[in-house]
């Protein structure tokens, strides 16, 4: 994953990403959706405390289901039941992790909580926006979208893949702007292979889409 300095307006980038208070460094994505070792070059932007950690809870639930649904589509229901009860042990206070029951073939159940998925896909898209166009978004986005890889069809899947060709360019000096001349067009930026993706479309609103542990695949959209 190659790195870009920001020489974008730097009026534009001071305080938190989120919401413009004192801040200090967060990392995104956060490392529960990530493999060791690590990137070494893991982006970070600023972020105060209570913008940050508001959202570790919902990104340790969507980390449990990615990681629940994986185990059930390669079928290791022992192991997933190990998960599971390791998960409850660990989250005992916590109702978002006791959306568990079980089904008519006596197979465990989770009930998907959308809006949590959807904040989590939220900040991390208004993270991307602020690291790759110094841009500060505090209205709620247009859209919100999420599909998992098994309601994907391959017509879907295929065009939120693709890559657009640039019409419309970003501010000169943003990183989004190096990376759209440097290639000739824009590209998603694989932050960790099979891991964590992402793709920030500048044309004429903003858009990005976010891929995760390749199963959980978002878009979240703003008028310009």
């Amino acid at each position: 994953m190659k790195q870009y300095l920001d020489f974008s307006d730097e009026r534009n980038r001071v305080g938190c990403a989120y919401c413009g208070a004192l801040a200090t460094t967060d990392h995104i994505p956060a490392r529960t959706f990530l493999d060791k070792p690590y990137p070494s070059n893991l982006h970070t932007l600023q972020a105060c405390g209570e913008c940050n950690n508001a959202s570790s809870r919902d990104e340790e639930y969507v980390a449990f289901v990615l990681r629940y649904l994986r185990l059930i589509e390669e079928d290791k229901r022992e192991e997933l039941n190990e998960y599971i009860s390791s998960e409850r042990r660990k989250k005992n206070e916590d109702k978002l992790f006791e959306l568990l029951s079980i089904d008519e073939f006596n197979k465990p159940y989770l009930h998907i909580d959308s809006s949590t998925i959807s904040r989590v896909l939220k900040k991390y898209a208004e993270a991307h926006v602020y690291y790759e166009l110094s841009e500060r978004l505090p209205d709620m986005p247009l859209h919100i979208a999420y599909k998992f890889r098994n309601e994907l069809n391959n017509a879907i899947l295929e065009r939120f893949e693709f890559v657009d060709e640039c019409t419309l360019y970003p501010e000169i000096g943003s990183r989004l702007f190096q990376r759209i001349i440097e290639s000739g067009n824009n590209e998603w930026v694989v932050v960790q292979p099979d891991r964590y993706r992402y793709l920030v479309i500048y044309d004429p609103g903003i858009t990005v889409r976010i891929v995760i542990n390749e199963m959980l695949y978002g878009e979240i959209s703003w008028l310009s």
